[in-house]
């Protein structure tokens, strides 16, 4: 099918749906005006509106013509007169065009039926306000051309204003509601029968309120008895079965007020169904607003049915055990990682409590953990020795949160991963670093003492090209023992086997001290070194003196040794909680590339390593590690070729741990 043909065939698509629109509302206009008792151009029974909201929801504002053309046709067979029903025409487009909008703008759109304040927004601008619009142009075009006395205005507005807001309250969710279902029932034999019993008595009872009997049973309130079963309806189904019911009463008791019978006759025909369409507007909008509450229920039961669902199903995935805990320590949830890595089948374990697995030098730390997540504290990898099966015994590093059900903590909610094979790896790395590097600090130990008395003992005799080369092999020595030393740091702090030893540390003196040390290389680089300390007296800290000087130390040299001329600045000021201190140079900067990886292990700059300049990649790591063990931070900013300011804040109390 080519271009042409395919438009061809979208355009009598279209032509048809107008077509049929056109036809539909004609027939349900000419059908509506056939109770128009009042005047022969208003009804209190008028389903087009509800028809045209519909359509305009469904297909959009391009339906307009044909709304347009089956509003004038209805007109002009009723009243022959081209201006009147031309002026009604466009007025019934208005509704339609206004009606939509609003709902589209303020209710949800073609789904409006889905939630019950939605609902309550339908009913005040949709079928309040857009029907307002029809029936003010109506009448006055009515009154304009003859065909209404002045006097019939407020009633003939009203009938006219109250069919078109039934139609949008009654028909328009009908439409939608079985072209766009909320929801979808699973249907069994029991639900079908109680369907059925639903509708047969809801007919029975309409028969009896709005038929032959009515008059036998005028002294009882019967109208109210329907609105149970409507709301039965919409509780126990869908909003499908509950529009249904609503056209299936409304047909009733449209059928058994006009010959008579119920309880809104009154004197004349057009009184007796606005005083009936008013009622059932009422329960119309009664059944949705319930259908509406149990659809959005429903939803919700569903969403948390398949949160459930995807929670329990990743649960039983997790390589690592899930557990709950109650208040009382014992285990109410555990996942099937449980029986894989402990040995233990999970039944055996629910309702025993957890210390029954710990270790017993762990059980007390075990126990004040407990306890402090008890009152709302998190734990994050702690680690204990837990029991398999088999007698041995694992290492697990929990993490838990508090379990908080109506707003008390009943219990906790925890992960726990098996580190044991962890553990040994980093042993055997701390075994290899220690090894490694007692083979290695020796001999270098060894090649360096023997320069340094090779250079006591023959330093006039030695030629200029050897006592270079000698230099040479001092230095790159020198450097190999300083990084197997920070090394040999890191690994023994990670392993916790670091000597710490936190005094109060004056904080000036300590950066004094250290930069008076890096003067003399300084000057040769042409380098002015500055202290300023912005708040006086600046107060001690409570830390481990070695490490904080490791710390300046490195900030400080750095700062010298990637500087060829210009100033290093170090700055000292005081919070009420913090220490700050930042170290600026005027040095080549750190390439913006290079920036996210400054702290990380063996690394340097590329401008840093072009410069030859001599590093080994762990002083930024270590001074990292440190400032994060006392509970501070420390970060940078850099513009290659312009310099580096780097800035650590430390709390005035760290970290107990460290």
């Amino acid at each position: 099918m080519d271009i042409k043909d395919k438009k061809n065939s979208e355009f009598l698509r279209e032509l048809l749906l107008l077509g049929c629109i056109v036809i539909v509302y004609f027939i349900s206009g000419k059908l509506g005006l056939k109770l128009a008792f009042l005047n022969s151009s208003a009804s209190a029974v008028w389903p087009p509106t509800g028809i045209s909201l519909a359509v305009f929801l469904l297909f959009g504002f391009r339906v307009w013509p044909a709304i347009f053309i089956g509003a004038y046709l209805v007109n002009i067979t009723t009243t022959p007169s081209i201006p009147a029903s031309l002026l009604i025409a466009l007025g019934n487009t208005l509704e339609g065009v206004v009606g939509s909008y609003l709902i589209l703008r303020f209710a949800g759109g073609a789904r409006f039926f889905a939630r019950a304040l939605n609902i309550f927004k339908y009913a005040l601008f949709a079928a309040g306000f857009a029907p307002a619009i029809s029936a003010t142009i109506g009448v006055t075009s009515l009154i304009l051309f003859g065909f209404a006395q002045t006097h019939e205005f407020i009633p003939v507005w009203l009938t006219w204003w109250l069919g078109d807001l039934t139609g949008a309250v009654i028909i328009t969710p009908f439409i939608l509601v079985l072209l766009k279902p909320t929801s979808h029932i699973r249907w069994n034999r029991q639900m079908i029968l109680e369907l059925i019993f639903l509708f047969l008595s809801l007919i029975l009872l309409s028969l009896c309120v709005f038929g032959e009997f009515s008059h036998t049973l005028e002294r009882y309130p019967l109208d109210f008895l329907v609105f149970p079963f409507v709301v039965w309806i919409a509780f126990r189904f869908s909003l499908r079965e509950t529009v249904v019911s609503t056209i299936i009463l409304s047909i009733l008791a449209i059928y058994g007020t006009l010959h008579g019978y119920g309880p809104f006759v009154r004197s004349s025909p057009n009184e007796s169904l606005l005083m009936l369409q008013i009622f059932m507007s009422i329960v119309s909008l009664t059944g949705l607003s319930v259908g509406a509450l149990v659809s959005e229920r429903r939803a919700s039961e569903e969403i948390v049915k398949n949160n459930e669902e995807r929670y329990r199903t990743l649960v039983n995935m997790a390589p690592d055990v899930i557990y709950g805990l109650s208040a009382d320590g014992k285990f109410t949830d555990l996942n099937p990682a449980f029986e894989k890595i402990t040995g233990w089948n999970v039944s055996e374990w629910i309702g025993r409590p957890f210390i029954e697995l710990i270790h017993p030098q762990d059980l007390p730390a075990a126990l004040e953990k407990f306890k402090h997540g008890l009152e709302g504290e998190k734990t994050l990898n702690f680690e204990l020795r837990i029991a398999t099966k088999s007698g041995k015994y694992l290492i697990g590093a929990f993490s838990s949160v508090p379990k908080i059900e109506e707003g008390k903590i009943v219990g906790k909610f925890g992960i726990a991963r098996d580190v044991t094979g962890e553990k040994e790896i980093e042993k055997m790395k701390t075994d290899f670093f220690t090894i490694t590097a007692h083979q290695l600090r020796t001999p270098l130990t060894h090649i360096r003492w023997n320069i340094e008395m090779l250079f006591r003992k023959n330093k006039n005799s030695l030629s200029e090209s050897l006592s270079k080369a000698l230099d040479q092999i001092y230095n790159d020595d020198k450097r190999m023992i300083e990084m197997i030393n920070k090394l040999m740091k890191i690994v023994r702090f990670e392993q916790g086997q670091l000597p710490n030893k936190p005094e109060e540390v004056d904080v000036v003196k300590t950066v004094e001290k250290i930069s008076k040390e890096h003067e003399s290389e300084a000057k040769i680089k042409s380098i002015t070194l500055q202290i300023q300390v912005l708040k006086k007296p600046v107060r001690t800290i409570f830390v481990d003196q070695e490490r904080f000087s490791d710390v300046i130390e490195n900030l400080i040299s750095n700062a010298i040794k990637y500087s060829n001329k210009g100033k290093v600045v170090i700055t000292i000021d005081s919070a009420k909680e913090n220490l700050h201190i930042s170290v600026s140079d005027t040095g080549i900067g750190i390439p913006k590339n290079d920036q996210a990886k400054i702290f990380s292990q063996f690394f340097r700059a590329e401008n840093a390593i072009l410069q030859k300049t001599e590093g080994t990649g762990l002083g930024l790591h270590l001074a990292k590690t440190y400032v994060e063990n006392w509970g501070g931070t420390i970060g940078f900013e850099s513009a290659e070729n312009k310099g580096s300011t780097f800035s650590l804040s430390i709390p005035f109390k760290p970290n107990a741990a460290s």
